[in-house]
């Protein structure tokens, strides 16, 4: 669709300085904090106000990216196909300069759409225990596995993954598999609920993100901590070895 031209994001101004004021003269702190409380309390229209600001000042990334952050700490499980829209919509909106997004009227309306569905949605903080020094014990963690086996995990390692994680890896899949059947279950009876079901594999994926994190903190190790090399158009592939594309 050709935007007419009145229509049209036109700015003399450099990315670097919409970066810290925004096209209509706003601090990019407080847009942002705008936006964020016009979600959280499901106010579609003003959410895609302060959106449309970042639109109209080439910061589309920037608006991706914390949006993501919104629906990973606000809604989660209270949405689960939330990321995937998102997933779709962004992929249609990359490749792109800043100002090209801003004058396509195909990722604007996308952007409006994800808004929309953020602000609408529920919103609920996971009430999950941070993980401690004795999650961090392997003995202990041994002892909680539902499995015996990786048969899981073996399906997505490849050579160079590091061994040690292979059972925690293979619980997060398992624990997704069996909310993915419990959801699927809900739905067939017209239920929405978050149980423990809901929760398991949030809590193997912070283990896991918590395990990468001491791992990479590590000063002085003798072996560099990394995953197999996993290239993908959506990332740099200066980050292809990171922990987060396990599954890619």
């Amino acid at each position: 669709m050709v935007i007419p031209d009145e229509f049209l994001i036109t700015t003399h101004r450099t990315e670097r300085e919409l970066s810290r004021v925004t096209a209509s003269g706003h601090s990019k702190n407080e847009v942002l904090q705008m936006l964020y409380d016009r979600l959280k309390y499901h106010d579609v229209d003003k959410a895609n106000l302060w959106a449309a600001e970042l639109v109209a000042s080439c910061q589309c990334e920037l608006l991706w990216s914390k949006l993501i952050t919104f629906v990973s700490q606000q809604i989660n499980s209270q949405n689960p196909d939330l990321p995937l829209l998102m997933l779709h919509t962004h992929s249609s909106c990359q490749g792109a300069r800043a100002q090209s997004v801003s004058n396509c009227q195909q990722s604007r309306n996308a952007i409006a759409q994800v808004v929309t569905v953020i602000a609408l949605s529920t919103k609920r903080a996971i009430n999950m225990d941070r993980i401690g020094e004795r999650d961090r014990d392997f003995e202990y963690m041994s002892s909680i596995f539902l499995s015996k086996n990786t048969d899981l995990a073996d399906q997505i390692f490849q050579d160079g993954d590091p061994i040690a994680l292979k059972y925690p890896v293979n619980e997060f899949l398992l624990h997704v598999t069996r909310a993915y059947r419990a959801r699927k279950a809900d739905r067939s009876q017209g239920l929405v609920r978050s149980g423990e079901a809901q929760l398991r594999p949030l809590y193997w994926l912070a283990w896991l993100l918590d395990w990468d994190s001491q791992m990479t903190a590590k000063k002085n190790q003798a072996l560099e901590f990394k995953c197999a090399h996993r290239p993908s158009h959506l990332y740099d592939d200066k980050v292809a070895h990171d922990l987060v594309w396990l599954g890619e």
